[in-house]
């Protein structure tokens, strides 16, 4: 994850079947897929937890890389400032951002952050040149982190996954690996994704319906879908378009893939992709994007939340058609 200012966007995509207005927000169209769509026939899950209709001003979210939203719609989000690595957190409604609500003495860099709302805990990697999986309780009055594992080398996206679960993409290495709360860890790939030496390897992170985890590159690969037995990938398969970067993964209800592009020098897209075989469709433009998630709890689950690490950037809310997947 990664941050510059933007310059021309990417004409490679073309919304046909979208209507947006001068805010680059998407308005729902008949051309949409059916309720019925799940890609490659996986069950689909239930919507996000709570899906209330609060929008939050995002105007304190600036030059954000990784942001994360409870199940109450509180959004989480990285907020380092050049020598310090901090989290804030944004409340659905009623108070704005609280910027520091978590110093990370580890220091910069903050990449990756993920929550398990089942524990009530918020996982991110954090530091440099020895990164950490890093973990803080989200109820606690003070906040303080704790780690779980320490020898990261280059940490890009954290999820959880549906066994409980964290797993992080490695670019360090080229592998993804999971992680037990109490810190046990488990090489998941096996073997590396892209080349260290070509600077490619795993980013973005995201579960299927119906349990794959879903890896986008870094480098011009597609997608990669892991197919895991006991948390193990067992059949590794490549499906969609080629990108330089692909640097946040979310599904939505229906089994539509949304897809964060990341270039360091030109302004990408935040597209969609309703199956494997599908041309992507835009949802977001011009821009260099890192994290997406939808909104939870009080926050609309409708609404597709985008950071942008550029300098000045704002987190940019997009209304979709369909609410967001369920999420551990």
């Amino acid at each position: 994850m990664g941050a510059l200012a933007c310059t021309a966007p990417n004409p490679a995509f073309h919304p046909e079947d979208l209507r947006r207005d001068t805010n680059g927000t998407v308005t729902p169209d008949a051309a949409r897929p059916p309720d019925s769509l799940s890609l490659e026939g996986g069950p689909t899950l239930g919507g996000a937890t709570g899906c209330g209709s609060e929008r939050p001003d995002l105007t304190d979210l600036v030059a954000v890389d990784s942001l994360a939203i409870d199940k109450a719609g509180n959004i989480y989000f990285s907020n380092d400032d050049g020598t310090t690595a901090r989290i804030g957190k944004l409340p659905p409604r009623g108070a704005g951002a609280n910027k520091e609500w978590l110093i990370i003495p580890l220091g910069l860099l903050t990449r990756g952050m993920a929550i398990d709302s089942a524990l009530g805990v918020l996982y991110y990697t954090a530091g440099t040149p020895i990164a950490e999986l890093q973990a803080v309780e989200l109820a606690a009055a003070a906040p303080k982190p704790r780690t779980i594992y320490r020898g990261l080398i280059d940490p890009n996206d954290v999820v959880v996954g549906p066994d409980g679960k964290v797993y992080v993409s490695d670019q360090g290495d080229g592998q993804i690996y999971s992680f037990t709360p109490a810190g046990q860890r488990t090489k998941v790939t096996r073997t590396p994704l892209g080349v260290r030496a070509d600077y490619t390897g795993p980013a973005g992170l995201a579960f299927a319906s119906d349990g794959a985890l879903v890896v986008g590159i870094k480098g011009d690969l597609p997608l990669i879908r892991l197919t895991m037995v006991g948390g193990i990938e067992m059949v590794r398969a490549s499906f969609g378009m080629v990108n330089e970067w692909v640097n946040g993964l979310a599904y939505d209800e229906r089994g539509g893939l949304y897809v964060a592009l990341f270039n360091l020098t030109e302004a990408r897209d935040v597209v969609r992709l309703d199956s494997d075989s599908a041309p992507p469709v835009s949802v977001v433009k011009a821009g260099h994007f890192s994290t997406i998630a939808f909104g939870r709890g009080e926050l609309d689950c409708h609404d597709l939340y985008v950071t942008d690490p550029s300098a000045g950037a704002v987190v940019r809310r997009t209304m979709t058609d369909t609410r967001g997947q369920a999420i551990p």
